[in-house]
């Protein structure tokens, strides 16, 4: 092991003398469409109006579109009537937000005062919030009542044809303080009420703050045994539903921390949870997600959103991803002072945000590329372009070697606290430091000190480039053709606001000065690129990203990436049979597998239709209007 040990170090020592990366990228060897998932769903908070201006207008689709418009509601109404009065006040802006998402979420949260069974109001410890109630209703019926009124005036008098409905949120932070049982018996009376206004509705939840939480405990940082699992909430849940007929049509949660391996781990426990309660696996939502305040600013953040974006696309099956949020929820003392927004409070466009809109731009199909060192790259082919989106991702060493320990090992935090490598108490990682920096070093006589000393080449890989640029050398295999592109860079100074925002304070400029100018510059600037003979090259600083777009005659011709939401199919995934709904008249469907074959062709008539799929394999499929080639939906045939 100590001579493993050793060749692994020699190794990475001989990548970072070299200093350079050589990606190789196959632009006719196609994985599948790009999904919706890269596109930036974001939760919809905005403080103020410059910040709801900017959203409403930015042009982007989103993947999701989450708001706390039904908490509002309830929250700031003394009854029923009121609550139904504040949400109809803004249901234009609500026909608005459905147009610009594949999925708009709404939030059933928060016990108003005049439901409660509490007469203390309960307010929940959770930052960043005032929450009136935490505790059940004194009238469950009363509660139905409230919920089957509001869905019915979304959906069917307002018009939100792609609502999605999500029961509480961060139940596990004290936003609800009674018993688990009662979050099931909310759970259930909330999904039957939504259900019985349209029993093709989404109905999910529970959005905790973490995959693996319960509502009275928190896991340890690092790999979740399946038995610790299956006491989380989400786990609980699935074995409620499945038990009394509410199986929820998506789980969701919530990612704050900076293992980008979680998104992962969450999935597989899921899929293996329902393949055990032999139910389908459903939707699968992300519905916030963000970097750890400690994180957020710094020169990390933006690199972060990337990776983290790169590793839901690339290596789950997470359906949707939400950020959070969309502008910070508290002004501050500063104008970037480490809150959730993807704008500042002046409504500047941080790093992050310009991350999520470098991301937006890719297109087309996702193409194979390798490297001989890790990276973090996405990219795709689209008629006659490549895009490729790559960031010099750079974790604090530390952080990367743990991740390694934890989730190539099956370790977590408590098995490192009990053989004495940290100590959870104080927070002290030194010790378990000293040994991956190579300062000690530890035999490999059990499988935790394997697991520690194998981690050690990770460190030491970050810990170089954490402080020196990197080399990326380039190759389209296949094309050897001289290309021009284009390059949008961002860094801890090109297009960064926060860097500018300084700038102009130092010069003098107030901060609403600062804001101002700034936001009426806000654009992403790029400079000509090129590839010569198929090949090129570039340094990045650490936490650096760059987007190409390169003209290449004859590429990504096949598969388009955008859902259109003119049509429902349902249910989905399906073993048999497809219902379609949503077309006015007569209409033509293509059913095409990921290469863009087309297997069948459905004439659909006005209203609902149903098409008989039970014969294909199981896999994925596109299902759209031939005549509109980015209107596809995404089919899973079990």
């Amino acid at each position: 092991m100590k001579k493993l040990i050793l060749l692994s170090l020699i190794m990475v020592i001989g990548c970072i003398a070299n200093s350079q990366t050589t990606i190789t990228i196959y632009p006719d060897t196609l994985q599948g469409l790009l999904p919706v998932t890269a596109k930036p769903g974001v939760f919809y908070v905005p403080k103020t109006s410059v910040a709801e201006t900017d959203f409403n207008s930015n042009g982007i689709y989103q993947n999701a579109i989450r708001t706390h418009v039904i908490e509002s509601a309830l929250n700031n109404a003394e009854n029923l009537d009121e609550c139904l009065s504040i949400i109809e006040s803004v249901s234009a802006d609500l026909q608005l937000l459905s147009e610009k998402c594949q999925k708009f979420v709404f939030i059933f949260e928060k016990m108003p005062a005049w439901l409660s069974s509490s007469s203390d109001g309960s307010p929940a410890s959770t930052p960043g919030w005032f929450v009136l109630n935490t505790k059940p209703p004194a009238d469950w019926e009363a509660w139905e009542l409230v919920v089957s009124e509001i869905t019915n005036l979304l959906v069917n008098e307002i018009g939100i044809e792609n609502a999605w409905f999500e029961i509480w949120n961060e139940p596990d932070l004290g936003s609800w303080t009674a018993s688990e049982a009662e979050y099931y018996e909310l759970y259930k009376r909330s999904f039957d009420a939504i259900k019985a206004v349209d029993n093709t509705l989404a109905v999910g939840g529970p959005a905790v703050n973490f995959w693996a939480n319960d509502i009275y405990w928190q896991p340890p940082a690092g790999k979740i045994s399946m038995a610790q699992a299956d006491s989380s909430l989400i786990g609980q849940l699935l074995e409620y539903s499945a038990d009394n007929d509410c199986n929820p049509d998506f789980l969701s949660w919530h990612n704050f921390n900076l293992f980008d391996q979680e998104f992962k781990e969450a999935v597989d426990y899921i899929k293996l949870k329902c393949d055990d309660l032999s139910i389908e696996t459903p939707t699968l939502m992300v519905s916030e997600w963000n970097a750890p305040s400690a994180v957020r600013e710094s020169s990390l953040h933006k690199a972060f959103i990337v990776k983290g974006q790169e590793s839901i696309i690339r290596e789950s099956s997470i359906d949707n991803q939400i950020i959070a949020a969309w502008h910070d929820f508290e002004e501050g003392a500063s104008e970037f002072h480490s809150d959730y927004g993807m704008l500042s409070w002046g409504g500047i466009h941080k790093p992050a945000y310009y991350a999520t809109l470098m991301m937006n731009e890719l297109k087309g199909t996702l193409c194979k590329a390798e490297s001989d060192d890790p990276i973090v790259l996405t990219a795709t082919a689209y008629e006659d372009s490549m895009y490729i989106l790559l960031a010099n991702y750079c974790p604090t060493p530390i952080v990367a070697a743990l991740g390694h320990t934890f989730y190539q090992g099956d370790f977590n935090a408590i098995d490192l606290d009990n053989a004495g490598f940290i100590n959870l108490e104080t927070g002290d990682l030194s010790y378990l430091e000293s040994i991956y920096s190579g300062d000690v070093i530890i035999g490999d006589d059990s499988p935790l000190h394997i697991a520690i000393n194998e981690s050690i080449p990770s460190y030491s890989f970050y810990e170089f480039y954490q402080e020196n640029p990197r080399t990326f050398n380039l190759n389209l295999e296949g094309y050897s053709d001289d290309y021009t592109a284009v390059i949008y860079e961002l860094n801890d100074t090109i297009n960064n606001n926060r860097f500018k925002f300084d700038s102009l304070v130092n010069m003098g400029y107030t901060r609403e000065e600062a804001a101002d100018y700034l936001r009426e510059n806000q654009g992403l600037k790029s400079e000509s690129f090129s590839f010569t003979s198929g090949e090129t090259s570039l340094n990045l600083a650490p936490n650096a990203i760059v987007l190409i777009k390169i003209g290449v005659d004859g590429v990504g011709g096949i598969i388009n990436e955008t859902e259109n939401l003119g049509f429902k199919a349902y249910p989905n995934p399906t073993n048999s049979t497809l219902t379609i709904s949503g077309f006015k008249a007569q209409n033509e469907l293509e059913l095409r597998d990921f290469t863009g074959k087309v297997i069948r062709t459905f004439n659909i008539e006005a209203g609902d239709s149903e098409i008989d799929i039970s014969e294909l394999k199981s896999g994925i499929y596109l299902l759209g209007n031939p005549k509109n080639n980015i209107s596809f939906k995404k089919i899973i045939k079990n």
